[in-house]
């Protein structure tokens, strides 16, 4: 973050004045070589998908993303800030971070598996297709997340009550 202003900018004598437009934080060198390679990644990821796949393929592909990003805005982000709000009123402190985070990630992962949960694509004469047992591992994965959150949880407690 940049320093406020050590002189006034408006006529009113305070620095303080100026706070919030000095506490906008400017990209520093890693967000500009995040930005180039990650740029670099994604244009090689759509030339990959150019060069492999049909138009359909790259039709369907498209609207999967459109799609996705369509459920993140629209379903996801405000699912989880409802339930993030509501947590938050009634959670202490202490542990509120880690049960939001949780509750983030829970959402993330069921969204991700969605269309393996729900077996889409899945063809009877073709097993290969979809040949784990999706339902378990969103499961396991849904179940360690908030283990490590029940840890976190825990830590927290215990050092609250030291205090």
């Amino acid at each position: 973050m940049t320093a406020v202003a050590d002189g006034p900018t408006d006529g009113s004598g305070s620095p303080a004045d100026n706070r919030a437009e000095s506490a906008v934080p400017r990209p520093g060198p890693w967000s500009w070589i995040g930005l180039a390679l990650g740029g670099a990644i994604m244009a090689y990821a759509v030339w990959g998908a150019v060069q492999a796949f049909s138009t359909t393929e790259q039709l369907g592909l498209a609207r999967w993303l459109v799609g996705s990003a369509i459920a993140h805005d629209f379903v996801l982000a405000p699912v989880v800030t409802v339930i993030g709000l509501v947590l938050a009123r009634f959670l202490p402190v202490s542990v509120r971070g880690p049960v939001l985070g949780a509750t983030a990630i829970s959402g993330i992962v069921l969204l991700v598996s969605w269309p393996a949960l729900r077996g889409y694509g899945l063809r009877a004469g073709n097993p290969s297709i979809l040949p784990h047992d999706y339902p378990r591992n969103a499961a396991i994965v849904l179940g360690l997340v908030w283990a490590v959150a029940l840890v976190v949880v825990a830590v927290r407690l215990i050092r609250v009550r030291r205090r």
